[in-house]
């Protein structure tokens, strides 16, 4: 089974420590339940990273768990940021162990 961990980087100006703990946790438990398992998000984490890197050309079954990802982890974000306002820079850094 896989352990996911985020990393606010860039966040809001206005967020103090705790506030971006608590959105590192939301997001991980938003995003996690996006997926039906561990094995699925794995899967598509690790599309996603190589659409983003583009050096191989995907089939149709990895663009989908590409976008899959994509969609959860923008739902993930909206929702974890809840009403703070991100920069352009403003991301989570995903782990999966």
């Amino acid at each position: 089974m896989s352990s996911i961990s985020a990393t606010l980087r860039d966040a809001p100006n206005k967020m103090s420590a705790e506030g971006i703990s608590a959105a590192e946790m939301k997001f991980t438990n938003i995003l996690a339940k996006q997926f039906h398992s561990s094995d699925q998000m794995a899967r598509a984490h690790k599309a996603y990273q190589e659409a983003v890197e583009g050096d191989v050309a995907l089939s149709t079954t990895a663009q989908q768990l590409a976008k899959s990802f994509a969609d959860a982890y923008a739902k993930a974000t909206q929702i974890a940021l809840g009403g703070y306002r991100p920069t352009e820079e403003t991301h989570f850094d995903v782990r999966l162990a």
